[in-house]
């Protein structure tokens, strides 16, 4: 018996001996980008600073981009305190947010360029978003979702044993 048999039998020595055979060396690039949104403050525009700054450090940290041939979802959950929460209407807020992610901020008439995390919001399939009260351990902050649309399409029920699973395909 080998010396290295302990490296023959694990997981990963497996896994690679696959992807060798199907001629795949790497995984398929991650699109999905999750980031804890900020407490809305007002004026609006330093909210969507906010926004912008989030999102493209993670953007930055996975290394993720999204071309103008990505057709993409973006799912939103807000937490307002107290009145905001009945005060705010929430296709407000997911213009906010979309804006922020094309980098457009507002402030003055100047022409900076800013980063933009989508190109345009033509790219947004589904928009989901919905407003509730912060549980505490959120400390206010929201979630926000982007990734590849998938359609319902694409989204094939399966029947296993008297219990239906979806597949993507």
């Amino acid at each position: 018996m080998s010396r290295n048999w302990w490296l023959w039998s694990s997981r990963w020595y497996r896994r690679m001996k696959r992807r060798v055979r199907s001629g795949s060396s790497m995984t398929k690039p991650r699109k999905i980008l999750r980031v804890r949104l900020p407490e809305y403050v007002t004026p609006r525009f330093k909210w969507r600073q906010l926004i912008l700054r989030e999102t493209v450090a993670e953007q930055q940290r996975l290394d993720i981009s999204y071309g103008v041939e990505d057709k993409l979802e973006v799912h939103v959950r807000l937490y307002l305190r107290g009145a905001a929460l009945t005060m705010h209407d929430v296709d407000n807020r997911l213009k906010d947010i979309l804006d922020a992610l094309q980098g457009r901020v507002g402030g003055g008439n100047k022409r900076r360029r800013r980063p933009r995390v989508i190109l345009n919001d033509s790219q947004i399939w589904r928009a989901v978003i919905e407003k509730a009260s912060p549980p505490p351990q959120s400390h206010g902050l929201g979630h926000l979702t982007i990734r590849g649309f998938r359609s319902a399409a694409q989204i094939q029920p399966k029947q296993t044993a008297g219990k239906t699973t979806y597949a993507v395909r």
